[in-house]
C-alpha cells in the first residue's frame, strides 16, 4: 500500500493506520520514495515479523525507531492482533525458539541432515531437530541456543 505524500517538512508525520490480513508473512519492508515521476527510492528498512511478534508479547502496542538505509529514521507503532482460532489439539501451534535472530522450530527431516553448529548427523524418530524459518539453518535441539552466527535473513529491529 502507498501512503499520502507529506510536503515541505523535515519531520513528516503520517499518522496513517493500515490494517491487512496476511498469513505466513515474514517481513515488512518500508520504502520512502521521492514524489516525482521517476518514483526514486530514497530510503528503506526491513522488519522481521518473527522478532516483532516476540517483542509484542504482553504489550498493546510496539513502538520502534528503525534506522533507514542509507540515512534517516522511521518511527513505527505496530498493533498485532491475535487470531481467535479454536485449536483442536495442543500440537497445532509450533513453538518458536529464538536465538541470534533465528526463529527455530522443531521439524522432521525427511533426508539426511547435518547440524550447522556441531556438524554432526541429526538423527532420531519424529521431529529430530530444529530449523530456522527465515534462513533454513538446521541444528540439534541441544545446539540451537549455542548458535553464534546471526541469522542473515533477519533484520535487527532497534527497540
Amino acid at each position: 500500500f502507498k501512503t499520502k505524500t507529506v510536503k515541505d517538512t523535515i519531520e513528516p508525520v503520517w499518522d496513517e493506520n493500515k490494517e491487512f490480513h496476511k498469513k505466513n508473512v515474514q517481513y515488512l519492508i518500508f520504502t520512502l520514495y521521492n514524489d516525482d515521476e521517476e518514483m526514486e527510492a530514497l530510503a528503506e528498512c526491513t522488519l522481521s515479523l518473527c522478532d516483532l511478534g516476540i517483542e509484542q508479547i504482553g504489550r498493546d502496542v510496539l513502538k520502534l525507531k528503525q534506522s533507514l538505509a542509507p540515512q534517516g529514521e522511521l518511527n513505527i507503532g505496530i498493533y498485532l492482533k491475535e487470531d481467535k482460532v479454536d485449536l483442536k489439539r495442543r500440537g497445532a501451534v509450533d513453538k518458536i525458539y529464538r536465538s541470534q535472530g533465528h526463529c527455530f522450530r522443531k521439524v522432521f527431516f525427511s533426508s539426511p541432515t547435518y547440524c550447522s553448529h556441531c556438524r554432526k548427523f541429526i538423527w532420531g524418530v519424529g521431529k529430530q531437530g530444529m530449523e530456522c524459518s527465515a534462513c533454513s539453518m538446521a541444528v540439534h535441539h541441544l545446539c540451537h541456543h549455542q548458535v553464534l552466527t546471526y541469522c542473515p535473513a533477519a533484520a535487527k529491529p532497534e527497540v
